[in-house]
């Protein structure tokens, strides 16, 4: 996971006063916060006379100066600026600082009111939605407006409004639910009682379950039981839940496999190790290969062993020796196809045509469908009635070799000298039916025995040939 977003929820702690408001600040960018959150109204803008609060907006009212001068404040010290609008004063303050703001919150009563949700909508920033207590319709409702209207970033708030908020109404478990079922970032706006242990540990239980952001109130000095002290901790808690958030990221990590996880690995990995003497030229296979622990850091790793393995070893290797890249090599398998134009029976049979295409490119064309994409030699003879047969290269996707007449074991030396072949797969010209399917199976058990010499004991019409080494 990234980084969690720590954000210090101001409020209304600060009473009205400018003075208190700065040392909030300070208070929470010395926490380790990322960021503070304001509240912006005006008493007017917000509540008629006779609304039961009037007289609190007004004690709380801060007005457009002192709010500048916080948010740079705030800016100074590092921190990014988050803010609640409620009212169309705030809106249009918003206007004037939208430099430095760096994101919004929407709370649910302004969700209310259509006009100043599209006003705030209009800002690029970044949304903070609170979704506590919501039910899944109302949040469709409301996100599929949003989302109609606003294509930015949205974090969606989860947690309980009440104050303080009772532990078992926590229900955290709607973190991942939520994130998973509206495929959007999810915070965690916590209201614990500030009083009780869980207070600093909760949003750490929020983040290891998902909430990218937590967003907490801070006060100066909660005995004082000011406005919103009941979940708001002092700036040496505020300090000591961010540490704990902080060490919660060590301990989430990411989905990487670590530098130190994989050399401990490495290190203590099983490599693959000569179970008797190999000898130059020798197929190494499970038979002849041991499991054990080695400080030899090339040796291969057992884990590998079905990728690399069967080799061929290229110098000596003496019994219980790690076995290293240097020491063998994969095996080249060539596929030869032997054909001359001699036959009695059917004159120069390879040449006649199934269905408008000769046998022997036929042949040719199913060798170079074998899976594994093996090179394809045509071995004839160098006397000139089998000249008509070289020129069946098939776009020089099949090397031509020419030999001695009689000896087919000259003429298929001749094919692994040309190409480096370690194995020679035989395959008789004059058989279009050659199939790659069994031709492949029939390598695979060569690979697979390490044997030097491998046929089909029921060999159904010329379908597959012999594997040499």
């Amino acid at each position: 996971m990234a980084k969690v977003k720590v954000i210090a929820e101001i409020a209304n702690a600060h009473l009205g006063d400018p003075g208190r408001l700065r040392e909030l600040i300070l208070a929470a960018a010395g926490s380790g916060a990322d960021g503070v959150k304001f509240q912006w109204f005006h008493y007017d803008s917000l509540a008629v006379p006779d609304f039961i609060h009037y007289q609190t907006y007004i004690d709380l009212f801060i007005g457009k100066q002192q709010w500048a001068e916080a948010v740079q404040l705030a800016k100074d010290a590092g921190m990014e600026v988050w803010v609640d609008i409620y009212d169309e004063w705030g809106a249009g303050l918003l206007t004037e600082l939208e430099s430095q703001v760096d994101g919004l919150k929407i709370p649910t009563t302004v969700l209310q009111s259509l006009p100043l949700t599209l006003a705030l909508l209009k800002f690029d920033k970044p949304l903070l939605i609170g979704v506590g207590g919501w039910l899944e319709e109302e949040m469709d409702t409301q996100l599929s407006y949003i989302r109609s209207h606003y294509k930015g970033p949205i974090v969606l708030m989860h947690g309980f409004q009440g104050y303080p908020t009772r532990t078992e109404d926590s229900n955290l478990s709607r973190i991942a639910h939520i994130k998973q079922t509206y495929q959007l970032e999810v915070g965690f706006a916590d209201h614990e009682d500030a009083d009780h242990e869980m207070a600093v540990d909760l949003p750490v239980y929020a983040y290891l379950l998902g909430a990218s952001v937590i967003e907490k109130h801070i006060t100066l000095n909660r005995a004082e039981k000011s406005i919103d002290y009941y979940s708001a901790l002092e700036p040496e808690e505020f300090r000591r839940m961010v540490d704990k958030l902080r060490r919660a990221e060590c301990v989430q990590g990411s989905l990487e496999i670590k530098e130190s996880e994989r050399s401990y690995l490495e290190d203590s990995s099983l490599r693959i190790v000569s179970r008797t003497e190999l000898s130059p030229g020798q197929m190494i296979t499970p038979e002849n290969i041991s499991y054990k622990r080695s400080s030899v850091p090339d040796a291969f790793m057992v884990r590998n062993a079905s990728v690399q393995f069967p080799m061929i070893a290229t110098a000596a290797i003496p019994a219980n020796t790690p076995i290293t890249p240097g020491k063998v090599k994969a095996p080249k398998i060539c596929i030869a196809v032997i054909c001359r134009l001699k036959s009695t029976r059917l004159r120069r049979k390879a040449l006649r045509e199934i269905h408008g295409i000769p046998a022997i490119e036929r042949c040719l064309m199913n060798c170079l469908a074998v899976p594994g994409g093996y090179e394809v030699v045509l071995a004839t003879s160098d006397l000139p009635d089998d000249q008509p047969l070289t020129a069946f290269n098939l776009n020089h996707k099949v090397k031509v070799v020419t030999g001695d007449p009689d000896n087919v074991a000259a003429r298929m030396l001749s094919v692994a000298e040309a190409v480096q072949a370690d194995i020679v797969v035989r395959v008789t010209g004059d058989n279009p039916a050659i199939s790659p399917e069994m031709l492949k199976l029939l390598i695979d058990r060569h690979l697979a025995s390490g044997a030097d010499f491998t046929y089909a004991k029921e060999s159904t019409m010329g379908t597959v040939g012999d594997v040499y080494r």
